[in-house]
Order: structure tokens, then sequence, then C-alpha cells
């Protein structure tokens, strides 16, 4: 899946590549909540803080309650409290 290249293009530092794929993957998955927190982890490298913030919410709102990655968005969520 196309999730694995924007992991891929995140860790190499390429943001903007990760967010093009996500923005693409949530357009045909707009309910698949892990896409919003990957998105959200792309935004935060590209230093777009309340964009990341606001994917970090949907995949909140989304996530089940065991979902791997809520603990971290959780975390994330809590150090950006303050971005408007």
């Amino acid at each position: 899946m196309r999730q694995n290249s924007a992991i891929t293009s995140i860790n190499a530092g390429k943001p903007e590549e990760a967010i093009a794929t996500l923005d693409k993957l949530i357009k045909q998955f707009p309910t698949q909540g892990n896409l919003f927190y990957y998105r959200a982890r792309a935004l935060i490298v590209a230093k777009k803080m309340p964009e990341a913030k606001a994917d970090l919410e949907k995949f909140v709102s989304l996530a089940a309650p065991d979902a791997r990655e809520l603990p971290d968005a959780k975390k994330l969520l809590e150090q950006l409290k303050d971005v408007k």
C-alpha cells in the first residue's frame, strides 16, 4: 500500500512527498484513521503544526481504543495543545 511509501518518505526527511501521498489516500479512504496519524507525523516534520493537530484530533476520533498509534497521538496532541 502507498501508506508504506509515505512512511518511508517521512523517515527520509521528505514530508511533502508523504503529505501528497497521504492526501490521495485520505480522499480514497476517508475513514481510515491511521492515514490521518501518518499525515500528522509528516506535517510535524514539515513544521505545519495547526494542520498536524487537526489530523491527530481526527485520528483520535476514528481510532479503535487499542490502536497501536493511539498513545503516541495523544502524547503529540498534549504537546500541541497550545497550537491554534
